[in-house]
């Protein structure tokens, strides 16, 4: 859990430090103009959010069926602890 909450501060702490030291971000809203800056970087926050979201729910809803269709959980605990994840599962199941 602790390790859950020093990567979250370390990924915020990167993407923060990619926006605001990039200078593409910084070109794209000096050449915009005001209004279409905001509405833009609205929509690129929308979209920030909204793909990992439907990304993360996609995979989880897909671990369900699986799950439903085996009869039985696909990974154990100890998979859990190891690393395992259900995208690789899913990839390898899919594939």
């Amino acid at each position: 859990m602790v390790t859950d909450a020093i990567a979250m501060v370390v990924q915020c702490a990167g993407n923060f430090g990619t926006v605001f030291v990039d200078q593409s971000y910084w070109q794209c809203a000096v050449a915009a103009k005001p209004s279409q800056a905001v509405w833009g970087f609205l929509a690129g926050g929308l979209v920030w959010f909204g793909v990992p979201f439907v990304f993360a729910s996609t995979m989880g809803l897909a671990y369900l069926a699986l799950s439903a269709k085996a009869g039985a959980p696909l990974l154990t605990d100890d998979d859990v602890n190891r690393g395992r994840s259900i995208i690789l599962y899913c990839c390898f199941t899919v594939c």
